[in-house]
């Protein structure tokens, strides 16, 4: 049985189209969809998994 968990609110934000501020323990967060430029300027990077073995057909 696979059960997917979902982050509270997951649905809303992806339907989002504008910032949403989220309060955790009085913590204000500015929530927003990110862009390429976002990620490379936060540092965290990303990446993306491929298959870059060749398959039988390719051989």
């Amino acid at each position: 049985m696979n059960k997917t968990n979902k982050l509270p609110f997951e649905d809303y934000l992806l339907d989002s189209q504008d910032e949403e501020i989220i309060w955790i323990k009085g913590k204000a967060f500015i929530v927003r969809l990110a862009t390429d430029n976002d990620i490379e300027r936060i540092g965290k990077g990303y990446f993306t998994m491929s298959n870059t073995e060749p398959t039988a057909s390719s051989r």
